[in-house]
């Protein structure tokens, strides 16, 4: 890496443990998972303008040989399955990220089960500014559950990146707290784009509940290089689901006050 500006590392936890002694996940749950890896994850990482430095992929070093072949030939050429007995700690990602022949380190997070825009990391990259530490996240997005598309506006959501000026420090890494709490460790940079990231909503993933607008998903071809199905609809029946979707995020925001404000606090870091 000597002579580059910066090294971009993309970071993957796949199954990789919770805590010591945490046992790995089902063989049900891993299969389930590495179909959705291979259907979204992946082929968004392959089809990168740019791609990152490195892409660490975070497994359970328990895990069944299956599983540790399905892994190594998936992401041969393209990424680096990492191996662990126990929790991604702090130090042990300082370790796996410590740039070579440059101060600066550009962290990011993506899930498994997600896909990315081709021009994510390439939009990444172009954020630097040879910042001591900067958080950057891309509000636009889109969900994804039973073909239906919904556009998202998250002010931290899971995709987020962490620049940074090591100086002969342990990297923090954008794995220093989760994605919403970043901002309370490092200045927070909301950056205006189209849609930069899927969340492919299923039953595995509850915690990945609906919060966006519907929309005729015109723009996962027109930014996204993965086969994904959508149900394009248009005219009064996208303006009635659209309707429905404000109403019923409307209701939440009533009840939860607090994610409006996070909202408009968020949006006065945007540039």
């Amino acid at each position: 890496m000597i002579g580059k500006a910066f090294l971009h590392v993309l970071v993957t936890r796949f199954n990789s443990p919770i805590g010591d002694g945490h046992p790995p996940a089902s063989e049900d749950w891993l299969k389930a998972r590495v179909e959705l890896f291979r259907k979204y994850a992946l082929p968004s990482v392959r089809s990168q303008t740019i791609r990152p430095d490195r892409w660490l992929i975070l497994c359970h070093a328990d895990s069944p040989s299956w599983f540790v072949d399905e892994i190594e030939q998936l992401v041969r050429g393209i990424g680096e399955p990492i191996w662990l007995h126990r929790g991604p700690s702090g130090p042990l990602l300082s370790e796996l990220c410590s740039p070579v022949g440059t101060p600066y380190l550009i962290t990011t997070r993506m899930d498994n089960d997600d896909c990315v825009a081709v021009d994510f990391i390439e939009s990444i990259q172009a954020q630097f500014r040879e910042q001591q530490m900067e958080a950057i996240n891309f509000m636009s997005g889109l969900q994804i559950r039973d073909g239906e598309v919904y556009a998202k506006l998250d002010p931290s959501n899971a995709f987020i990146s962490l620049i940074e000026n090591v100086g002969g420090r342990n990297p923090s890494t954008v794995f220093m707290d989760t994605h919403d709490q970043l901002g309370s460790h490092a200045p927070l940079h909301q950056v205006k784009t189209h849609p930069m990231w899927i969340q492919v909503v299923h039953a595995s993933n509850i915690a990945n509940t609906i919060r966006g607008i519907r929309t005729d998903g015109r723009s996962v071809g027109q930014y996204f290089d993965a086969n994904i199905p959508v149900n394009h609809i248009g005219g009064l029946r996208l303006a009635m689901a659209r309707g429905i979707t404000v109403a019923t995020l409307g209701l939440g925001i009533l009840t939860k006050p607090r994610r409006l404000k996070k909202l408009f606090r968020s949006l006065g870091g945007t540039r």
